[in-house]
């Protein structure tokens, strides 16, 4: 975890304060949320603080209501039963450090560790279960508003799920617009969130959907039709974000292009099920069902990470492929309008 330093003390007793983000690793499997003010032990190495001791000193209120709130929950969907719950409390909740569950290991090795992470697609489905539920007009707009809320509250300010959350709170913007002003919002109300590597994976990936996906989805519909709408989107970001997974890994998947819709619809799947066990309870069909979408993606993830991953040729050859629908309807076209002027002159 990464925690905001107060003051620090050496083993000889001198102290003093201390600023700045530090990033933190230990072996405790309670989650400590943020707000909460600890006290650790332990020792500085490559950067990083390994804690040995951990105490809590404080919670707040709020932190004490979310707790409760989620603990109340976890219940009800009787959490860390299966893994089929497993997924679907991590889908919800976010709470994948208790999770025993290989899911989260196997989707990073296919490319697809983002369909995990809490973010838009999430706050999506609430709001398309409320308009669905109470409509389109203000009781809906309304009751999504609330949920979202409520959402971001229990699953904690997360750099992902705020950046979806402010955009959804903005959608009355135009999208190019809306994009710059969450980025402004996040920075200025929560500069903590922006630290975060996920922050901007995030932001790489919205910008590629918004700014790119739609000129390719275009240019492949020429040549596929509507199956270019499941894959521009992955291709997009892959465009963008390959570099940076180079950079920090040395490699990126570029099964992740066909894994990601796929896997995107049955985590969808997951968390609309956990929904329904949480207001109806463990009904055998919901349990049925929920355990087979589990075993699903994770056949998804199995056979989409058995494939090679790649380098930086793999990635050249990536972008020759997106450019390629472009040269060629860009020959079609040209070819097209000289015939047609030759016509014209003729006529």
């Amino acid at each position: 975890m990464k925690i905001m330093l107060c003051g620090c003390s050496t083993l000889a007793g001198d102290s003093c304060g201390a600023s700045g983000i530090v990033t933190v690793v230990g072996n405790r499997r309670e989650i400590i949320s943020f707000g909460t003010v600890v006290h650790l032990e332990g020792r500085f190495s490559d950067g990083l603080f390994i804690y040995d001791k951990i105490n809590v000193l404080g919670r707040g209120w709020i932190n004490e209501i979310r707790e409760y709130l989620i603990s109340r929950l976890q219940y009800r969907l009787s959490f860390d039963s299966d893994d089929a719950s497993v997924l679907s409390t991590m889908l919800l909740f976010g709470r994948s450090d208790y999770a025993q569950s290989s899911i989260r290991e196997m989707a990073q090795g296919c490319g697809c560790s983002h369909i995990l992470a809490l973010s838009g697609m999430h706050l999506g489905i609430i709001a398309t279960l409320c308009t669905r539920v109470f409509g389109k007009k203000a009781l809906g707009k309304a009751v999504s508003f609330l949920l979202v809320f409520l959402f971001v509250f229990i699953a904690g300010p997360r750099p992902s799920l705020l950046r979806a959350a402010l955009a959804f709170y903005l959608s009355s913007f135009q999208m190019e617009g809306r994009i710059f002003a969450v980025f402004l919002l996040q920075m200025i109300l929560f500069p903590f969130s922006m630290v975060e590597l996920g922050c901007c994976y995030g932001y790489v990936a919205v910008f590629a959907i918004v700014c790119i996906s739609p000129y390719i989805r275009a240019t492949l519909f020429q040549f596929s039709g509507k199956l270019s709408g499941l894959f521009s989107a992955s291709v997009s970001v892959l465009v963008l974000s390959a570099p940076i997974q180079m950079f920090l890994t040395g490699k990126w998947y570029p099964a992740a292009i066909i894994a990601s819709p796929i896997a995107g619809f049955l985590a969808a799947c997951s968390m609309v099920l956990g929904m329904l066990l949480l207001a109806f309870g463990r009904i055998g069909i919901l349990v049925w069902l929920n355990a087979n979408v589990y075993s699903a993606l994770e056949k998804v993830f199995t056979f989409f990470g058995s494939l090679p991953s790649s380098g930086w040729w793999g990635y050249l050859v990536l972008l020759s492929l997106v450019a390629l629908p472009f040269v060629a309807l860009g020959i079609v076209r040209r070819f097209m309008f000289k015939r047609y002027k030759g016509s014209m002159s003729r006529a």
